[in-house]
């Protein structure tokens, strides 16, 4: 496995920003067993500390502080590590000019570094939902065990009564007008409750993106996916952006560095010039959908205007399939070539030529 990814909680990480607001260098401190030290670091060099610990007790946990530190000269990135009780450096590393560490962030404020997701931003809904909640099973707990007055009349105790089923309760007097003990009334109308848990749900799967329609609903148009393609950009917009700079960049970088270093995949240049890196995920093919929608507005405005006549004339409505597959991520193998769609259209108009050619009439020569 030449690629392998790991996800580090953020409890005992410090991470510090560049002059740009880029994440550069990285610090955190951890334990390790003492027997995966050389394992997961190539070229540990343990102090005879440490190999005693690796030879007498491998499963004893190491005190370990880790760092990737950016050299702004060289634009490069050098890790180590070292035993927290030891004055020397076990490991080093150069990593070139991609890091091992990718830390993105959804979105940040001026002056933080660490960042917040939709979550934190929706925490407080969250808690209020969570009370509301916590509310009504309180309420639907009262309205099926109930809550009772009882009279201190010398016969029934207030104090001592346990109520469950199948006991028998001593009573004064079992008056319906007057009774020793009575069940109090509190009410059973939810209907306020479940309107504020309503609102709070939906507030909360808007934030974090579950909102969407159905789909195995009915089956949509064209206008309507492409228009909530484009609700979908203007909402994680700016936070999609930063993830890809953050997040999906740097980790396509760091993978070719490793393979290529492996020597499993060659430097991918075309013409000299590296190639550009092309999302195709659903959320990144959302922002294609205002350039979908916006051609489709076009086109339709000057045919219901002008005809169709005049959209040939304006438009490559020709070359408009193949653009609009590209925009929605549509398989290659699934659309024509360009030497495809011309023979195609060789063979239709030969077709018409042929259909042409067979429906004119020969007119005798002694009839002329």
């Amino acid at each position: 496995m030449p690629i392998v990814f790991n996800a580090i909680p953020q409890k005992g990480i410090a991470f510090e920003e560049g002059p740009h607001g880029t994440i550069e260098t990285h610090w955190r401190k951890f334990k390790v067993k003492a027997r995966h030290l050389e394992r997961k670091w190539i070229g540990f060099e343990p102090s005879e500390t440490v190999s005693d610990i690796i030879r007498d007790a491998p499963d004893t946990d190491v005190n370990l502080t880790e760092g990737v530190v950016f050299d702004p000269k060289t634009r490069t990135y050098h890790g180590c590590v070292w035993v927290d009780s030891e004055d020397r450096l076990s490991w080093t590393e150069d990593y070139a000019d991609s890091s091992p560490w990718v830390t993105a962030r959804y979105s940040k404020v001026s002056g933080e570094i660490r960042g917040r997701g939709p979550a934190l931003q929706v925490l407080a809904d969250v808690k209020s939902l969570n009370k509301a909640k916590e509310f009504v099973l309180q309420k639907a707990a009262i309205d099926l065990a109930g809550m009772y007055t009882a009279t201190d009349d010398g016969v029934t105790n207030p104090y001592n009564i346990v109520v469950s089923p199948g006991i028998v309760i001593p009573v004064g007097s079992n008056n319906s007008s007057n009774p020793s003990i009575a069940r109090l009334d509190t009410g059973a109308h939810l209907q306020l409750a479940q309107f504020e848990i309503n609102e709070l749900q939906t507030s909360i799967r808007r934030a974090l993106f579950n909102d969407l329609r159905d789909p195995t609903g009915p089956v949509r148009s064209a206008t309507e996916i492409a228009i909530e393609s484009r609700e979908l950009a203007k909402r994680i917009g700016s936070a999609f952006g930063r993830l890809q700079t953050e997040e999906l960049i740097p980790i396509l970088k760091r993978v070719a560095h490793i393979l290529k270093r492996r020597g499993l995949i060659q430097p991918i240049v075309i013409g000299g010039r590296d190639i550009e890196i092309k999302f195709t995920s659903p959320l990144a093919r959302a922002q294609d959908g205002e350039d979908l929608l916006a051609v489709q507005q076009a086109v339709q405005f000057v045919m219901e205007t002008a005809g169709p006549d005049q959209a040939k004339m304006s438009f490559k409505l020709e070359e408009f399939g193949t653009w609009a597959g590209e925009k929605t991520g549509m398989p290659s193998e699934l659309m024509r070539s360009e030497n495809e769609r011309k023979q195609i259209m060789e063979a239709g108009a030969q077709a018409a030529q042929a259909q042409m050619d067979q429906g004119q009439k020969v007119i005798p020569e002694g009839n002329v």
